[in-house]
C-alpha cells in the first residue's frame, strides 16, 4: 500500500512532464513516445518470484531500449537482479550481456547502479563508449550520493541527452547531438 502511495506520489509532482511535452528534438521525442512511454511488454512467464512494480517496470523499460538500440555489447555492472539481464537479452538476442566493462572493449548499452558506483568507475570507463551508447544509471534518486553523481553526469560535457525518469537516468553519448536534459514522468 505504501509502494503504491509513493509511486502516485512520484507520478503526480511529475504531471507536468508527461508524453513527452517539454522535448522540441524529434529524436528525443520519438524515444519518449515509443521507448520511455511504450506499450511494449516483457514477457514475464516462467518466473519463481514475480518482480515488484518498479523492477516489473524497469524490465519493461530495459526491454524496450535494448529492442530500440540493437546492442551487441551489453554491461550490467554490478546485476542486482538477472531479471534486467533477461531484459537486455530478451530485447535483442544477440546481444552479449557482460557483467563488468574490463571484458568489453566497445559497449554500446551500460546499465550501472548509482548506490554501487563511483563516479570515477564511469569516468574510467568512458572511452569504451561510443558515439552512440546509452548508458542507463539506475536509482538516481535513492539517496545522496546517487543524486550527486547523477548530477556530476548533468554537469559533465560527454554526456549529451539526459533523461530523468526519476527511478533511472537514460544518457545518449552522441556528441552530434545538442546537450539537453529532460525529466519525464515514467
Amino acid at each position: 500500500m505504501m509502494q503504491q502511495l509513493f509511486e502516485l506520489y512520484v507520478w503526480l509532482i511529475r504531471i507536468w512532464h508527461c508524453r513527452g511535452f517539454g522535448v522540441q528534438s524529434p529524436t528525443d521525442y520519438h524515444f519518449v513516445c515509443k521507448v520511455v512511454n511504450g506499450h511494449e511488454r516483457m514477457p514475464f512467464r516462467d518466473l519463481v518470484h514475480r518482480p515488484g512494480p518498479i523492477t516489473k517496470k524497469l524490465c519493461n523499460l530495459y526491454f524496450r531500449i535494448s529492442s530500440y538500440l540493437k546492442p551487441t555489447t551489453v554491461v550490467d555492472y554490478r546485476p542486482s537482479t538477472s531479471l534486467y539481464a533477461d531484459s537486455f537479452q530478451c530485447g535483442n538476442h544477440q546481444a552479449l550481456i557482460l557483467p563488468d566493462f574490463k571484458a568489453a572493449r566497445t559497449v554500446s548499452l551500460a546499465r550501472i547502479d548509482a548506490t554501487l558506483m563511483s563516479w570515477s568507475v564511469l569516468l574510467d570507463s568512458i572511452d569504451k563508449l561510443s558515439d552512440d551508447s546509452i548508458v542507463i544509471i539506475e536509482g538516481i534518486k535513492r539517496n545522496r550520493p546517487a543524486r550527486e553523481v547523477w548530477q556530476a553526469v548533468l554537469s559533465d560535457v560527454r554526456f549529451r541527452v539526459c533523461f530523468d525518469l526519476y527511478y533511472a537516468g537514460v544518457i545518449f553519448m552522441n556528441p552530434k547531438r545538442y546537450r539537453q536534459h529532460y525529466k519525464i514522468n515514467f
